[in-house]
């Protein structure tokens, strides 16, 4: 089964807006790039995956557990991608599988690519009770932060977020905590009501963790964390109007190769939105990460193409001329015995060919 909140299937168009209007991927994709390249923000598999669970399951579905982002979704300029949600129904007694693919739009033969997994959580969990409106709390936080100084910090360790990610407004801190103040700048989010909860506006949730995470003791590097998983990921109500987002660090509370945050979202008023118990940040590096995306959009570019190469003929000075070999780590490579004078005879090994990216079509 294949479903999400707006059909089967999700096309993501983020650098023009000529492609199809649907709910799932519009031009505030392009605001959220990580070393220079354009990326698929966690929170938008978390839209996806509960809003797919919900059209499975029914309304009374709200929560996804267990979410793992296993493979970034790069957006390289003029490559527009096919998003895929699929559920598999467990065995009795097991929850239902979320599954978030993606291929090239312009290659109907292209593989997919499974980029997050998540579990359907159980029916029937309310709201957790909070001892004061994060509004009111706000103020009791020690340490004020400015947030325009927090995204120019982003940039210097390569994450940009572009004016439709930039919704934290306020932020102020504690030891191990932070709390933000989160709104739509003016003009952004005119869609918000298309989404259970504005991926834009979620990750903004997330900011404040960088006054959480500067509160920790041990060196900062200067490197960026960025979320790879979440324990829970609980959903009440649509919000409006500003939003209010604590964050915790769960210990230990230190900087490490990932640190573990715990999200509570509100209303003004007091009233529960959402919360992200486990959400795991691991810290990267820049120039790491673009590696790694380049090399990934290279795979989605080329083919491996095995084509038969004639046998070579016999007699003549086949010894002669440069060989590449090949060793299996056993070290039968380091000295490779005389060839045999009927080793001429022998069929060649196919040759290994890369074919040309094709350019995508517009």
């Amino acid at each position: 089964m294949n479903c999400s909140a707006s059909g089967s299937r999700w096309r993501a168009w983020p650098r023009s807006s000529s492609g199809p209007s649907t709910p799932a991927i519009r031009l505030w994709l392009q605001d959220h790039r990580v070393a220079g390249e354009v990326v698929m923000p966690m929170t938008a598999y978390l839209e996806a995956c509960l809003a797919a669970a919900r059209q499975h399951g029914g309304e009374g579905v709200h929560a996804i557990e267990n979410i793992e982002v296993s493979e970034a979704m790069p957006l390289p300029e003029g490559e527009s991608r096919v998003m895929q949600v699929s559920i598999d129904q467990g065995e009795a007694g097991t929850p239902a599988r979320v599954r978030v693919f993606s291929r090239n739009a312009a290659r109907d033969d292209g593989a997919w690519v499974l980029h997050a997994t998540a579990a359907v959580a159980a029916v029937g969990e309310g709201a957790m009770a909070s001892p004061a409106p994060l509004a009111e709390r706000f103020g009791s936080l020690p340490d004020h932060s400015d947030a325009e100084a927090f995204y120019q910090r982003m940039h210097q360790r390569g994450i940009d977020f572009g004016a439709g990610f930039r919704c934290m407004k306020r932020v102020r801190s504690g030891a191990g905590e932070a709390i933000g103040e989160i709104e739509f700048a003016e003009g952004e989010g005119a869609d918000a009501a298309e989404y259970l909860l504005h991926p834009a506006l979620l990750d903004a949730c997330f900011h404040a963790s960088g006054g959480a995470t500067d509160s920790l003791p041990g060196t900062d590097d200067g490197r960026m964390y960025l979320p790879v998983g979440v324990d829970r990921y609980q959903w009440w109500q649509r919000p409006s109007g500003s939003l209010f987002s604590h964050v915790t660090v769960r210990g230990p509370a230190v900087r490490g190769d990932t640190i573990v945050f715990d999200i509570d979202v509100q209303t003004r008023d007091g009233r529960p939105v959402a919360r992200l118990e486990g959400l795991r940040c691991r810290r990267a590096n820049r120039e790491m990460f673009r590696q790694r995306i380049e090399a990934k959009v290279g795979e989605w570019l080329y083919d491996v193409a095995w084509r038969p190469q004639p046998r070579a003929a016999a007699g003549g000075t086949a010894g002669e001329g440069i060989w590449l070999i090949l060793d299996d780590g056993a070290g039968r490579g380091e000295r490779p015995p005389p060839r045999s004078p009927s080793a001429a005879a022998r069929p060649a090994a196919s040759g290994l060919t890369r074919r040309r990216p094709r350019p995508p079509q517009r």
